[in-house]
């Protein structure tokens, strides 16, 4: 199970925070470009509008005498003023003959600016438009007034508007990225550990809990996660006690079923075969024909005795009530040795005292290792397979033995480790153990021996089984 790590999230939030900056910069900076272009035209305007009013000027001393006709037009007033430093101004007749021409400060200047921004410049504003006025005066038409705008220079203003921009904008934003991290990693200090105690409830510790936080969204979450895995563990628990009390009740009726077998249709065969014994005596003295049928029913008896024999085995061994689970394992694996012959040898160790434990355990452990010595039978192919079963306790680093803590079942071979087969057995399989032991609130795994094989490994507390069986 997976969880989106804080560190990712603050990485996230914090490349939306700078792309969202670049976009807020991107559109300041379009309209600074506008705003720069806009000012530059409407400069040139007023300027052409201020100069063909002096011009008009001019026109009425010259018509009233006051200033020689061939000082017309006198544009050298507009060399001395610093604004619209190289702005080009021209006037022609009516004839179109230009009679005057001037600019104003200088119009070459040093490119500083990158390429793509002039050519994204003049494509958008197209820089450097001329300004037409007519010069007229009572209605009479004298001349025409052209300005004409330093297009460099309206591009150098343009960039060094852009410059400052993103001086400004780029300390902006990295003192607010700086700013926003601290302040989204305090921010998500719950979610770390909300991490921590989910991973821990994905790996089965459901009494892990989240604690209270001071921001509402958290807390909510919390409270949610907190009541979610308090009903989620209440419905385990209950599950895991019924399950306990099925497979209890399950060995209950066979243990009572193997018990009326064994007592009531026991007796009968047994009954019937000292009856088919004397039937046979009597027909070998006294009625020779009669002893091929005499021979079948005794036959018959004694094959029906070894099918309860086999019947009273799986439902319930009576090694197992009469000399308990150490005896009857040991006694279940020398039966494996003597029906595999060499094709499997079976071995088994028992440390501590399994004997005196309640059922269900005794009864569940020998199914067990039943179905897991039937499946390296049946799909091993192995020459060992070892069952192991102890009684320990762990304190700290050191391991003692005990009687009231819990009980460690291994079995391993040599074989083929295959898991599918294994999981699709027509005995309890893989499933049925697993539910065994998740009734018994035990824990189960298994692994492939090195260099080749299976190891099964089951853990049960005792302690813990006997509160589920409350």
């Amino acid at each position: 199970m997976k969880f989106l790590m804080p560190d990712s999230l603050r990485l996230n939030l914090m490349l939306s925070v700078i792309a969202i900056a670049l976009l807020c910069l991107l559109s300041t900076a379009s309209y600074v470009l506008y705003q720069t272009n806009l000012e530059s035209r409407h400069e040139v305007t007023i300027t052409a509008k201020s100069i063909d009013n002096h011009l008009e000027v001019q026109l009425f001393r010259v018509v009233n005498g006051f200033m020689a006709p061939d000082s017309f037009p006198d544009l050298s007033l507009w060399l001395d003023i610093q604004q619209n430093t190289g702005l080009c101004m021209e006037y022609a007749d009516r004839d179109g003959t230009i009679l005057q021409r001037l600019c104003r400060g200088s119009t070459s200047l040093t490119k500083n600016w990158p390429y793509w921004f002039e050519s994204l410049y003049k494509w958008t504003f197209n820089p450097g438009q001329k300004v037409v006025r007519q010069i007229a005066y009572n209605h009479e038409e004298h001349g025409m007034l052209t300005l004409t705008p330093d297009m460099e220079l309206e591009i150098f203003l343009a960039w060094s508007d852009i410059q400052k921009l993103i001086g400004l904008s780029g300390v902006t934003v990295f003192s607010l990225c700086i700013l926003m991290y601290f302040a989204i990693g305090r921010a998500l200090q719950p979610a770390n550990v909300i991490v921590t105690v989910l991973e821990n409830m994905s790996q089965g510790n459901l009494s892990a809990r989240l604690p209270n936080f001071k921001i509402n969204e958290w807390q909510r979450t919390s409270k949610a996660v907190n009541q979610l895995v308090t009903s989620l563990e209440q419905t385990l628990f209950e599950r895991q006690r019924l399950a306990f009390k099925l497979i209890n009740v399950q060995e209950q009726e066979r243990r009572f079923l193997a018990r009326e077998l064994h007592d009531e249709f026991g007796q009968c065969l047994a009954g019937l075969q000292v009856n088919a014994t004397s039937i046979l005596q009597t027909a070998n003295e006294k009625c020779p024909d009669l002893m091929s049928e005499s021979q079948n029913i005794s036959n018959i008896t004694a094959f029906m005795m070894d099918i309860l024999r086999n019947m009273l085995l799986h439902l319930r061994p009576s090694d197992l009530d009469e000399l308990g689970l150490s005896a009857s394992l040991t006694s279940m694996v020398a039966k494996w040795n003597v029906t595999n012959g060499d094709k499997t040898h079976y071995e088994i160790a028992i440390y501590g005292d399994v004997n005196h434990i309640a059922e269900p355990i005794p009864s569940n452990i020998f199914r067990i290792v039943q179905e897991c010595l039937s499946n390296i039978s049946k799909h091993s192919k192995a020459k060992m397979a070892k069952v192991i079963l102890e009684i320990s306790v762990r304190t700290s680093d050191i391991v003692t033995k005990s009687t009231d803590d819990r009980l460690i079942l291994t079995v391993k071979d040599d074989g083929i480790a295959d898991i599918n087969s294994f999981q699709e057995s027509t005995g309890i399989g893989l499933l049925g153990i697993r539910e065994r032991v998740n009734a018994l609130g035990g824990e189960f795994m298994f692994q492939k021996n090195m260099p080749t094989g299976l190891i099964i490994h089951i853990t049960i507390p005792l302690k813990t089984s006997s509160k589920i069986a409350i």
